[in-house]
């Protein structure tokens, strides 16, 4: 049976590890959106939906689409208005 400092010590290094992993995570969604151009092509463009995006950088826009919502949670990127449909954001 483990102690309560025991208990403790587990807790705080899974969330160390989740923190971790979720930092990881956001880098290398990070180093997708450079290596595919979005960044760039949303400096370019501006305020854009996702189909618009994908276009501009020969991608799928379902995929664009997800990667935008991920980078609007992570607090990267902002969305401008979040009640249209998730194609028609921006």
């Amino acid at each position: 049976m483990a102690t309560q400092a025991e208990e403790a010590q587990r807790d705080a290094l899974a969330e160390r590890l989740f923190g971790a992993a979720l930092g990881a995570y956001e880098l290398m969604t990070v180093h997708l959106g450079d290596r595919l151009g979005l960044y760039h092509a949303l400096a370019e463009r501006g305020n854009v939906t996702s189909g618009e995006l994908a276009a501009a950088t020969g991608t799928q826009e379902r995929l664009v689409r997800e990667w935008l919502e991920q980078q609007a949670v992570a607090g990267i990127l902002e969305v401008d208005d979040v009640e249209p449909r998730a194609e028609e954001r921006r």
